[in-house]
């Protein structure tokens, strides 16, 4: 009963933070796109003014919801690295919960941010304030051919064209940014689904690095199943670069079945991708959970001694860096 408590009182704080930190965002995102119809010159600053406010906006969401404690290894280094061979970054995830995309919007370096797109569901784009953003953003939306969450299939037309513009965006320098399990896991957290190849035809086309994010916990703090999230959690995860280059990695010197073959290459790091943030996520699991055993126990602690003046340390959101 008391941890009930707990995650009604997180929920709750959680949700009304989400809705400020959100609300900033949306509001530079509507004055933008206003701005943007008067003057369209000015409308890639504009984006890049929503995008830098998403980012701070939703690093000061997690920051504050201190009830929920994370730890990402790794995300100095990726923020100082990342792209630092010249060529365009790819990066993908495990997803456990809707908190997945908060969780990863916050770790991008502010110096990058504005070379980033995300592949979003068609879901987002119609949430109140979150479609502002993301048509403001230019985001890629993945078509799906029906709203059925258990339905993985996409328009492949529109598919094409949408990965066509984000493939345009790579050669250009940026960021592509997605979950290549296509929906939220609702069976065994610790158990990475297949991993959709389409999407790794990107890499299989533009040599690009590629960074895979391993997430523990995430799915305690906002189940799938819920409409709201913000329960006391422990959330661990760990970000690191695969490769270097795509092109190399799919190559048959390293195993790879060669880029002849764009859709064998592409199915090759899909899997190589997904058999590493498995491993990194069997290594972080027993973390995770032996953390928030801990962080259960202090919650009964609490609230059975309500006077005891008790200070807990803050919670470790990230390494650091910008």
């Amino acid at each position: 009963m008391s941890i009930s408590c707990c995650d009604a009182f997180g929920t709750v704080l959680f949700s009304i933070f989400l809705v400020l930190c959100t609300l900033v965002p949306w509001s530079i995102a509507k004055v933008g796109s206003c701005f943007s119809h008067c003057c369209p010159a000015r409308c890639p600053a504009s984006r890049r003014l929503v995008q830098h406010s998403v980012v701070l906006f939703w690093r000061l969401l997690l920051w504050l919801s201190c009830w929920v404690r994370i730890r990402i290894d790794g995300t100095r280094e990726f923020r100082r690295a990342s792209g630092a061979t010249g060529r365009p970054c790819v990066v993908v995830s495990n997803h456990l919960s809707f908190l997945d995309t908060p969780l990863l919007i916050s770790l991008l370096p502010m110096t990058k941010v504005a070379r980033v797109k995300l592949m979003v569901t068609s879901k987002m784009a119609t949430m109140p304030f979150l479609r502002t953003i993301v048509r403001m953003t230019e985001h890629i939306i993945v078509p799906f051919a029906r709203p059925d969450p258990e339905c993985l299939e996409v328009d492949r037309d529109l598919m094409a064209v949408r990965l066509k513009e984000l493939e345009d965006h790579m050669r250009r320098g940026g960021f592509a940014v997605w979950f290549p399990e296509g929906r939220l896991n609702s069976g065994d957290p610790t158990h990475v689904g297949t991993f959709r190849a389409g999407g790794f035809r990107l890499p299989a086309r533009v040599d690009a690095e590629i960074w895979c994010i391993a997430l523990v916990g995430t799915g305690d703090c906002w189940p799938h199943d819920s409409a709201v999230g913000g329960r006391p959690a422990t959330v661990r995860g760990t970000i690191f670069r695969l490769c270097e280059s795509s092109f190399e990695c799919a190559s048959t010197g390293r195993g790879g079945p060669g880029l002849g073959d764009e859709s064998s290459a592409a199915k090759f790091l899909a899997e190589s991708a997904r058999q590493r943030i498995q491993r990194a996520v069997d290594d972080i699991a027993p973390l995770t959970a032996a953390s928030s055993r801990t962080q259960d126990a202090s919650l009964r602690v609490e609230l059975r001694a309500p006077s005891a003046r008790r200070q807990l340390p803050s919670p470790r959101l990230h390494e650091g860096g910008s």
